[in-house]
C-alpha cells in the first residue's frame, strides 16, 4: 500500500493502464512522478514481469499423424493464427485473444486440405478457470465442413476476469469424442485467453448460466449473402425475414445472447417472406439460426432497438 500525502500528486507516467490484464510470459515497466506543493519532483519506475501458469496442468491431446490432415488457420478474437503440421499438437499458448462476458465473437477454422475431405471440428474453453474442458457449457462449438467452418460464439453473462485457454481439435471421419488424451489422425491446437469478467467470481457460480452449444458451418460466399435477408435491421417491433431459396430451410431458431431460445419455426411453418413480432423483445443482439435440410447452418444478426 502506497501512502501519500495531500500537498503530493503523484501521476503514471508511463505502463499499463490500472486495471489492465496482462499476458502471461510478458515484461512491462510502470513509471511515477511525483509532484510537492512547492514544484519539486521526482520519479520512480519497477520492472513487472508476467508469469505462464504453470499451476494449471491441463491434459494432453494429439493426433498420432498430421502430416496431410491439420489445422492450417485459427481466426477468433484477436487471434490470427496461420499454422502447419505441428506433429499433432500445436501449443500456441503464447498467442492470446481477449472475450468479455455477454458478447459475441466470430470464429473461423481451416483445414489443411480444402474441399476434399470431410474434416469434424470441435471447440472447447475453460470459462471457469479450473483447469479443464470438462464442466457444462464448455464445449462451445462444433461442426464438420469441406472447407472453412465459421460461426459466433456466445460468451457467458458471467465469467471470472483472468487468464484461460481454448482448445481446438480437427478430425477426418468423424467428430472428436473428447478434449483430452491421444487420437489417430488430424491435430489438436491450444490458445490463451484474456477473459473480461466479474473479478473474484467463484468458479462455480456460473454452471447454470452456460450457452448452448454453437454448430459452425461452411463459411458463406459472397452470394449466398443475399439468399436470407433481414428488414429492418435494427428492427423495433417487427422484422421481415426474407428467404431466397426456402425448400432448403427446414428450422429457423432465434437466440439471445446468452443462447436462450426465443423462438422456433419448422418447415411448414416457414414461407418466403416471414414477419417476425418482436413487441415482447427488449433492446440488443440477437442471432437467429437458419437449420439447411443437409444440416448446415446459416446465422444472421438481428439488432432490437426501441
Amino acid at each position: 500500500i502506497l501512502e501519500i500525502p495531500n500537498c503530493v500528486d503523484l501521476i503514471q507516467t508511463s505502463g499499463p493502464a490500472q486495471g489492465s490484464i496482462l499476458p502471461p510470459g510478458s515484461s512491462h515497466t510502470v513509471s511515477y512522478m511525483a509532484t510537492d506543493a512547492c514544484g519539486n519532483t521526482a520519479s520512480c519506475s519497477f520492472d513487472i514481469e508476467v508469469l505462464t501458469n504453470t499451476t494449471t496442468d491441463y491434459c494432453e491431446s494429439q493426433g498420432s499423424n498430421s502430416t496431410y490432415y491439420h489445422i492450417a488457420s485459427v481466426h477468433f478474437g484477436q487471434i490470427h493464427n496461420k499454422t502447419g503440421d505441428d506433429g499433432g499438437y500445436g501449443d500456441y499458448t503464447s498467442i492470446c485473444g481477449s472475450i468479455s462476458q455477454g458478447n459475441i465473437f466470430e470464429i473461423h477454422l481451416t483445414p489443411s486440405i480444402l474441399g476434399q475431405d470431410l474434416m469434424y471440428w470441435r471447440v472447447w474453453i475453460d470459462y471457469n478457470h479450473d483447469g479443464d474442458f470438462y464442466d457444462l457449457g464448455e464445449m462451445v462449438a462444433y461442426g464438420a465442413g469441406l472447407n472453412t467452418v465459421s460461426g459466433l460464439i456466445s460468451v457467458p453473462s458471467f465469467i471470472p476476469t483472468g487468464t484461460t485457454r481454448m482448445r481446438i481439435i480437427m478430425n477426418p471421419g468423424a467428430y472428436p469424442v473428447d478434449p483430452c488424451g491421444g487420437y489417430g489422425v488430424g491435430e489438436t491446437e491450444d490458445y490463451c485467453l484474456l477473459t473480461w469478467g466479474t473479478s473474484g467470481i467463484n468458479s462455480e457460480d456460473d454452471i447454470e448460466h452456460r450457452n448452448q452449444v454453437v454448430r459452425l458451418s461452411e463459411t458463406l460466399d459472397s452470394a449466398s449473402e443475399n439468399t436470407i435477408q433481414l428488414y429492418p435491421n435494427p428492427a423495433v417491433d417487427e422484422v421481415n425475414v426474407y428467404i431466397e431459396e426456402r425448400g432448403k430451410i427446414k428450422e429457423i431458431f432465434l437466440f439471445d445472447l446468452n443462447g436462450k431460445e426465443i423462438q422456433h419455426w419448422v418447415n411448414n411453418e416457414i414461407g418466403d417472406l416471414n414477419t417476425v413480432k418482436l413487441y415482447d423483445l427488449p433492446s440488443g443482439v440477437y442471432l437467429m439460426h437458419f437449420i439447411e435440410k443437409n444440416n448446415n447452418m446459416t446465422y444472421r444478426k438481428l439488432i432490437v432497438s426501441k
